[in-house]
């Protein structure tokens, strides 16, 4: 569904991994390091954001 939102949070819990769905196949990532403030984009596309790599965007 356009415009879902899903979250994947690593083991450390301070990193987490946005995705929104902005097309079919294809989701707008963010990457937000809490302890450190770091922001990144990208996006991914493939039928399981979790399956194809993320191309990040540079700043």
């Amino acid at each position: 569904m356009i415009g879902a939102i899903r979250v994947r949070e690593n083991e450390d819990s301070y990193n987490r991994v946005i995705y929104v769905q902005i097309g079919q196949d294809t989701y707008r990532a963010f990457y937000v390091n809490f302890n450190s403030g770091e922001v990144m984009e990208g996006f991914v596309s493939g039928k399981s954001a979790n399956r194809w790599p993320i191309v990040w965007e540079p700043k």
